[in-house]
């Protein structure tokens, strides 16, 4: 895999996750709208916590592993629950589809406490506010999505409700992340 940067994130249990996404692709296939959307690669999901460069250094790599080591260590027993989908927009349009968290408070305490410690602030997505997501779909043709949106949506509800009581929280880690793959990929580093 090509690795074009890194972060440290929430791995989440993807299987919980399976019904919403074959619900997605039959809804698309059914309308004959499957390249409106990317659904984002289901064994790829995460929360981002933190921004890392591209290369990282031996050294660096075992500080990063100690720290995530503390954090499970800590917060072995967290909990991660979806709550509802929403969007981030690019000239007032919808271009990404995620699910927001009940536990928004404490991954944003989470990424202050990573900033503080790496302080990479010159990586452009550690320069923005900080939005903890789960991203779900990317949306390719927004006027033809926008016919579907409520429909969509609704698929993504309805199966969320579903979730209720699922902890989607599998541990901290650090990812790796090709950003020339379309969906982008993100895995998980295993250490030495």
């Amino acid at each position: 895999m090509e690795v074009t940067s890194h972060f440290i994130g929430i791995k989440i249990n993807n299987k919980v996750f399976g019904n919403l996404f074959t619900a997605l692709q039959q809804y698309c296939k059914d309308n004959q709208i499957e390249s409106t959307i990317t659904l984002q690669d289901i064994h790829s999901l995460h929360v981002t916590l933190y921004y890392l460069p591209k290369e990282i250094s031996s050294q660096e790599l075992d500080i990063i592993k100690t720290s995530i080591n503390t954090l499970n260590n800590l917060e072995k027993e967290f909990i991660l629950t979806p709550t509802q989908i929403r969007y981030f927009k690019k000239d007032k349009k919808e271009f990404l589809a995620y699910i927001e968290c009940f536990q928004n408070d404490k991954l944003k305490k989470f990424n202050l406490e990573l900033a503080d410690q790496y302080n990479k602030n010159q990586i452009p997505d550690n320069q923005y506010m900080y939005i903890p997501h789960i991203s779900l779909f990317q949306i390719n043709a927004y006027e033809l999505f926008m016919k579907h949106k409520d429909h969509i949506g609704n698929i993504v509800r309805q199966s969320l409700k579903e979730m209720i009581g699922e902890n989607l929280f599998q541990g901290f880690y650090l990812f790796e992340v090709n950003g020339t793959s379309h969906p982008e990929m993100q895995r998980v580093v295993t250490f030495p």
